[in-house]
């Protein structure tokens, strides 16, 4: 319908429909596109509401924090929640195996054994992750220089809203790189919901993040192996050799390493309960800290809703296009001391002790603006510490290409609240 040479009557023959059928496809077909790039499940060929949307919806907010949790779910745990989802909200709903079924298949969700991922040889050896820490991790880091030693991690971004009020189509997933010194921060990866919307501009080189989009709003392999391999390629031009850690997902497929030239990636023990990520540790955290304080800041444009402690408000006017060049100005505002404080916090010793400052609260240099107070700053920085934002294999109740859950942990306190009947935000 598209080309210019193509007609109503020779689509309509060449699919097996009526002419009325593919006009009216024709007329709706930036609609049906963006329903699609949408869909949790590709693959979905008809649009069907299921009886009980809002309380679908909540489940399915519910289900993505279960994962973060690390929680095992099956089938009568999800309906025994949508029934007491329903029963909260005073709605007549009930969860029947045709509905579990039909409300999986929407989401591209399938159960299956638990299979935990293959540790490699080091993780065996060593049996626990603190032997990981003092006894592997050091000969890792040998040969590299502090300034050649990054590591890398994904984060979920509720980019516009308040916390029990954000929609998750205004979701986004940010990769955070950085090396030990907090000399070097990579351009931040964004990736959306939509390859293209009206706020974004034509030529994506202009912008100064790197813009990409998924189904989800989730880092995939592809989008991961795409960013990685651009770098090395970059690396490979100055002559420099990098070692990344990045946490284990089926995000970062182990066989890419032989692929790279100039990066040595290296995974975190599959039992990370007690390894800490570098950008966990507080990088994230003030990054999103700053987020949210510029978010706000932009109340100084209207002082009545600053006046009226309308937040909400405040928060739900901010386009994707402000988002980016917000995070790009937020990731730049994250000291290096931060980062190497949370290295070193990491188990990453390679610093002087001179060159790092003590131990700090992640938001300790992140500006508080006066109308709003510090409990409800903290929700609004940390409301999406446990967004979905990314693949991982072997969790339970998902075959591989589920999710995978990068949360803040001293921001975990803050969840995403599960709010029925709320008004949607207003695209914009």
């Amino acid at each position: 319908l598209e080309s210019p040479s193509a007609s109503v009557a020779s689509v309509a023959k060449l699919f097996g429909i009526s002419k009325s059928q593919a006009s009216r496809i024709g007329r709706r077909r930036e609609q049906i596109l963006a329903d699609w790039h949408t869909n949790a499940n590709p693959l979905r060929k008809r649009k069907r509401e299921g009886k009980g949307g809002q309380v679908e919806d909540a489940l399915f907010t519910w289900f993505q924090q279960a994962l973060a949790r690390g929680e095992r779910l099956s089938g009568p745990i999800l309906k025994a929640k949508a029934q007491e989802l329903a029963q909260s909200s005073g709605r007549d709903f009930e969860a029947t195996d045709g509905w579990l079924c039909r409300w999986k298949t929407r989401h591209n969700i399938v159960f299956k054994r638990y299979q935990g991922e293959k540790a490699d040889k080091a993780d065996a050896d060593v049996g626990s992750s603190q032997s990981w820490l003092s006894e592997v991790l050091p000969g890792l880091l040998t040969g590299y220089r502090a300034q050649d030693i990054f590591s890398a991690e994904e984060t979920g971004l509720l980019y516009r809203g308040y916390p029990e009020r954000a929609q998750a189509r205004d979701r986004v997933s940010v990769l955070c790189c950085a090396n030990h010194t907090g000399t070097e921060k990579l351009r931040l990866l964004v990736v959306g919901r939509s390859r293209w919307l009206r706020c974004l501009p034509k030529d994506p080189r202009v912008l100064p993040v790197t813009y990409t989009s998924s189904g989800n709003a989730w880092v995939t392999a592809r989008i991961f192996q795409e960013w990685i391999l651009r770098w090395d390629q970059e690396l490979r031009h100055h002559h420099r050799r990098v070692v990344l850690f990045v946490g284990r997902s089926s995000a970062h497929p182990p066989e890419l390493s032989t692929k790279l030239h100039n990066i040595r990636l290296v995974f975190f023990p599959a039992d990370a309960s007690s390894v800490a990520q570098p950008m966990d540790l507080g990088v994230i955290p003030n990054l999103k800290g700053h987020y949210r304080a510029l978010v706000l800041a932009r109340a100084a444009q209207d002082p009545a809703l600053a006046r009226a402690g309308r937040v909400a408000e405040i928060a739900s006017q901010v386009t994707l296009l402000d988002a980016i060049y917000l995070l790009h100005k937020a990731w730049r505002l994250v000291q290096p001391a931060t980062v190497q404080s949370c290295f070193r916090k990491a188990g990453f010793h390679l610093m002087p002790l001179e060159r790092w400052e003590a131990d700090s609260a992640p938001l300790a240099d992140v500006p508080r603006p006066p109308f709003i107070t510090e409990r409800d700053f903290l929700a609004f920085v940390s409301m999406d510490a446990a967004e979905v934002v990314g693949e991982v294999e072997g969790l339970p109740g998902a075959e591989a290409g589920a999710t995978l859950v990068f949360a803040d942990p001293e921001m975990a306190t803050g969840r995403v609240g599960v709010k029925l009947g709320s008004a949607p935000t207003k695209p914009r």
